[in-house]
């Protein structure tokens, strides 16, 4: 059923924000995080208008979708590549004071961080010329190290997974 220009009062929030809680518990959000979302997403909607011929759930996602985009965001431009070079220049001034750069993949299962990752390093390896090491350290899924050697294989990168 759309709606269209809704007044969001706490009668209508309640049933959505139950319903979002439960959706990013499900999607492996803990459940501390998932509620203090969607209590910071009840103080921002309250009293707000649903947009033209818009269900309030799907105003209410819209709007969660918009808050997570702007969390992730960047006020700059990020080139890690740069930021590769700028360090090995830094290290090679300074021998005493040598500061790797250090990159932490991180997500839930199957979104692609060994591929991202083997990508990455392919790029400081090959435009870059840097030196390039991969720790495998999933503990969670059976195959992931065997995966992050494997791209590591077909790249020529070393690899340390000692548990």
């Amino acid at each position: 059923m759309f709606t269209g220009n809704k007044k969001l009062d706490d009668e209508t929030l309640d049933g959505i924000l139950d319903q979002l809680n439960k959706d990013l518990q499900n999607k492996n959000v803990a459940h501390d995080v998932a509620v203090q979302i969607c209590n910071n997403m009840r103080i921002s909607l309250l009293n707000k208008y649903t947009d033209s011929y818009t269900t309030a759930y799907n105003f209410v996602r819209k709007s969660l979708y918009e808050i997570i985009r702007n969390i992730l965001s960047f006020e700059k431009n990020i080139d890690i590549i740069n930021d590769g070079i700028d360090i090995r220049q830094r290290n090679e001034k300074n021998m005493n004071n040598f500061n790797p750069l250090v990159i932490v993949f991180c997500g839930v299962n199957g979104v692609g961080k060994s591929t991202n990752m083997a990508k990455i390093a392919y790029r400081f390896k090959m435009k870059a010329k840097l030196s390039v090491m991969i720790a495998a350290c999933d503990t969670f899924r059976a195959g992931a190290i065997e995966q992050v050697k494997k791209h590591a294989k077909v790249l020529d990168i070393k690899v340390f997974d000692k548990g």
